[in-house]
């Protein structure tokens, strides 16, 4: 698995307390078409179950300014943000957080690691659900797997790790 080298500070893009990731970044059976593979870009984080899920808070990963912002519903990825962010040795990358019910952040925006960019959600043509479809990219284009931030995330409090199988034979990672 390939991974960008950099130093950055991070926070968790949701709470470390409702992480569940339902879908991990490489190749995947289609969700909209199962019959056929297709190559997921980034993870998938469960949001709360039932009313909560709109009020499911998503923040800033690390420090940024808010380089593009599409409130189109009817894209794969209906409401999203994208934060371009610059390490301490001078690269820069992309974190795109799609799916969202509420945006609270404009373009040229300055956000630093915590900062509440807005709430998940289950807009755009390609969702199965509420929750936050996370993508970590390079000026370049090159896409990363997004779990690699959370080494750099303090450790705070959390549940153990551990694997759930539901009962539509989904598994689900708890970080």
């Amino acid at each position: 698995m390939k991974r960008p080298e950099f130093t950055i500070q991070a926070h968790p893009p949701c709470s470390n307390t409702d992480t569940v990731i339902t879908s991990k970044y490489g190749n995947r059976k289609d969700p909209m078409d199962k019959s056929k593979m297709r190559f997921h870009k980034g993870i998938d984080i469960a949001a709360r179950e039932g009313r909560m899920a709109q009020n499911f808070p998503l923040y800033a990963v690390a420090d940024g300014v808010i380089h593009n912002v599409n409130t189109s519903l009817s894209s794969a990825g209906g409401n999203q943000v994208t934060v371009k962010h610059t390490t301490t040795e001078g690269r820069v990358f992309y974190i795109l957080y799609a799916h969202m019910s509420k945006i609270l952040v404009k373009i040229g925006d300055s956000v630093r690691p915590g900062t509440v960019i807005g709430n998940a959600g289950n807009t755009g043509s390609r969702s199965t659900g509420y929750h936050l479809h996370l993508q970590l990219s390079d000026d370049k284009g090159n896409t990363y797997d997004p779990t690699f931030i959370y080494q750099y995330i303090p450790p705070v409090p959390m549940r153990p790790a551990r694997t759930i199988t539901t009962q539509d034979s989904l598994t689900h990672y708890v970080l």
